[in-house]
């Protein structure tokens, strides 16, 4: 029996002893070579508890943020604006301001607006 899934929790989970796990685009009818050994699997199990915590913290972090809103503490664009992607530039608001930010209060002076384009900014 060959389980071939994107989730390597669940192919460990699923798979028979002794039967190689697929991963996805990956031929099945070419064994594997030494080189590419698995990983041990308490390396794997490591991996995966570290995933779990981080996708815990985030979903906290979310959950709170609503919270804030919901009880009109702040605005929705306030609590979510450092998350926003700058458009043309990938980078989120929080990144853009924050170097910039943390050099205007260390020498005492005011940070450039960045507004680049846009209606007005002609």
């Amino acid at each position: 029996m060959l389980i071939a899934t994107s989730d390597p929790q669940r192919d460990s989970r699923q798979r028979e002893p002794g039967i190689p796990r697929v991963q996805p685009g990956e031929d099945s009818s070419t064994p594997r070579s030494a080189a590419t050994p698995e990983p041990p699997a308490a390396e794997e199990k490591e991996w995966e508890q570290a995933c779990r915590q981080k996708w815990r913290a985030l979903a906290l972090l979310v959950k709170a943020l609503l919270e804030a809103v919901e009880s009109g503490i702040v605005a929705f664009e306030e609590a979510f604006l450092p998350y926003t992607v700058v458009p043309g530039t990938g980078r989120t608001v929080a990144e853009q301001i924050g170097g910039e930010l943390t050099g205007a209060i260390e020498s005492g002076g005011t940070p450039r607006l960045m507004i680049t384009s846009g209606p007005g900014s002609d």
